[in-house]
């Protein structure tokens, strides 16, 4: 009666400790230090360290912490260098 759908989800695989590698279903991304189209990564932010460090700094470190939480940084999976755009 209903028309079946297909449902893809598209799951991080999680292939480091400290890193997630985007799936293949993901948008390959320009990196100029390879001079290619590559896959990528996201490093999860540390809190613990960071915690750490606000606390030696008296709190100074806050608003880094914040904004490194808030930006996810792409990596090349290469390279490991940023990638920037889109």
């Amino acid at each position: 009666m209903y028309p079946l759908l297909e449902v893809r989800l598209v799951r991080p695989l999680i292939l480091e400790k400290d890193s997630i590698i985007m799936s293949k279903d993901e948008t390959l991304l320009y990196c100029s230090n390879c001079q290619k189209k590559v896959n990528w990564h996201v490093k999860p932010v540390n809190h613990s360290r960071h915690l750490i460090i606000a606390i030696c700094t008296l709190g100074m470190w806050l608003p880094a912490w914040l904004g490194l939480s808030l930006l996810k940084l792409k990596y090349c999976d290469h390279c490991e260098s940023t990638l920037s755009g889109d």
